[in-house]
């Protein structure tokens, strides 16, 4: 069965509304004081989408959308970090990943997000998010209200009928690895199906070993480094896998920018497509990004991607354009800094320290070009760092109309704060903030008795029906108490393993689909879980949970 449902979505009008809400719905007032203009936003993330994906052959539906409503197209535009996490905490924060705190999973925003869009006059944004991955601590800081779960086709349709501006984030997953062959009609052959990798015209495997690198490439979420390397004869065929996948976004697309102009939303909304980051397609041995192949690299491959915005204020436009055409590199901190004043207030009242570096600061792409010389940061693993209290590197990169210099900081250094680098390099270095946990479990009282597991009941095997309507799992013990939930997922080269500070009695994993299940979850075979009273004391059993 293929995972790209989303052609079954794009089916009908209701099904394009359900593909586009499938994330999120922010809730945005805007005073109308001063004449504040009034805008929706819409943010579309696209997973791993790298900028040289953009063309007449990949993307023709795209661009010809671009040409025919006004779009403008940022062909110099950067991502700001390896892995998805820094990068869209970035864009909806304006916060640099330097300044960030989060170098891997279970790290907290160790900042307020400084873009306006909360805690400000005039302007006040929240997001609800209906999908899985967003309700991760990392997100916590940005003052967003997460629900999973909510019914698609209404959030669209309650944007279009509001009477004050609503606001939608959306990350396109399907793109993210497994990289599966997917056909022009939206399917996508069993990887145990013979001769399911050489439906593009591809030679077969020249060997059992390039069959193997094949197979982890259409199967599995992540591919590290430890279990293969690419030789540059994968090239051809990864790059097949890869842009299947983006000729299926581009379908996807043409219907869900269907609906944006049927439902009125064009007249009235600020679109923006990017994102989070691009992909590695074996140009250097390693196919995917910093948390799928834990060896995270800043090269034009994961760093540059592309950005297109559609807005309904012409001089907004005019701006953009004159931005977008001036050759300046911008990246994920511009946009994030601007979205306030896309949606019509100005960043008059911008929060970003005055000692922080210019080239961490965003500039506002409603304003004039202002040259400058921008940076990416990255953990090597990123959100799978073996230990996320450790890093075999950090890399630090500054781009300018000179290129781009990368150096690579040792973990213990920084973290000791003893970096000497030059020049501009050390200034930036010097802002980095230290990764603090999202979560607090200071004054948690003592719980008495052991923990036992309520939901599972024990370990053993777990189908998608069972979590359909219950990705849950729950435990005795007070429900206003604070718990520590380890966790140890895969084996091999899919182990993962960390610790969530829980409040309450339970964990909600969010509303996850059947494919996701299957694409996302299945493939690390098992987790375990063993939760404790983070004050000392009670301990429960290991639950053993195998995905099925």
């Amino acid at each position: 069965m293929a995972r790209f449902t989303v052609f079954r979505w794009l089916s009908g009008s209701l099904a394009a509304v359900a593909g586009l809400t499938a994330v999120a719905l922010l809730a945005t007032s805007i005073d109308r004081a001063g004449g504040v203009p009034r805008y929706n936003l819409i943010l579309l993330t696209v997973e791993s989408f790298r900028a040289d994906a953009v063309s007449p052959d990949l993307t023709p539906r795209l661009l010809a959308l671009l040409d025919e409503s006004n779009g403008v197209y940022f062909r110099n535009h950067r991502s700001v970090s390896a892995w998805t996490v820094p990068n869209v905490v970035a864009l909806l924060s304006g916060v640099h990943p330097i300044r960030q705190g989060i170098l891997s999973r279970g790290h907290g925003l160790a900042v307020q997000p400084e873009n306006g869009l909360t805690g400000r006059d005039g302007i006040n944004l929240a997001m609800s998010s209906f999908q899985p991955f967003a309700l991760i601590d990392s997100y916590s800081g940005l003052g967003l209200v997460r629900e999973p779960g909510g019914e698609m086709p209404l959030a669209l349709a309650a944007m279009a009928r509001a009477s004050s501006p609503q606001g939608l984030w959306y990350h396109y997953l399907d793109t993210h690895l497994p990289h599966r062959p997917t056909l022009p009609d939206g399917t996508q052959p069993e990887p145990d199906t013979p001769g399911f990798d050489t439906a593009f015209g591809l030679p077969p495997p020249r060997d059992d070993l390039e069959r193997a690198r094949r197979l982890a490439v259409a199967t599995q979420p992540v591919v590290p480094v430890d279990q293969f390397r690419f030789p540059a004869g994968d090239r051809q065929w990864v790059q097949a896998f890869y842009q299947s996948e983006i000729r299926a976004f581009d379908r996807w697309f043409e219907g869900f920018f269907d609906m944006f102009r049927r439902t009125g939303l064009a007249r009235n909304t600020v679109l923006v497509v990017t994102a989070d980051h691009g992909e590695e397609l074996a140009e250097a041995g390693r196919v995917g990004h910093a948390s799928t192949t834990r060896e995270g690299v800043l090269s034009d491959a994961v760093l540059n991607v592309p950005m297109m915005i559609w807005t309904p204020d012409a001089g907004h436009r005019a701006a953009l354009q004159t931005w977008s055409e001036s050759g300046v590199v911008t990246d994920h901190v511009d946009l994030g800094g601007s979205l306030a004043a896309l949606l019509g207030a100005p960043m008059t009242a911008y929060g970003v320290a005055p000692e922080v570096p210019v080239g961490l600061q965003p500039r506002d792409l409603t304003d004039s070009v202002v040259p400058a010389a921008r940076y990416a940061f990255t953990s090597a693993a990123g959100f799978a760092e073996p230990d996320p209290e450790r890093s075999a590197y950090l890399l630090l990169s500054r781009e300018d109309l000179a290129g781009r210099q990368v150096v690579r900081l040792d973990w213990r250094a920084v973290m000791d704060r003893d970096v000497s680098l030059d020049d501009e390099f050390g200034s930036v270095a010097a802002t980095l903030a230290l990764p603090s946990a999202a979560g607090t479990s200071e004054g948690n009282a003592v719980l008495n008795g052991p923990i036992r597991w309520i939901w599972p009941r024990q370990s053993g095997d777990v189908t998608y029906p069972e979590i359909r309507d219950r990705s849950r799992i729950e435990w005795s013990g007070p429900a206003d108490a604070r718990y520590v939930l380890e966790y140890a997922a895969g084996t091999g080269a899919l182990r993962m393993a960390g610790e969530i500070d829980v409040q309450g009695n339970g964990y909600a994993f969010g509303k996850i689909d059947e494919d996701y299940w299957r694409t996302f979850v299945v493939p690390y075979g098992q987790v375990r879980f063993r939760v404790r009273d983070p004050a000392g004391g009670a301990v429960s059993e290991w639950l053993t949970v195998r995905m099925k």
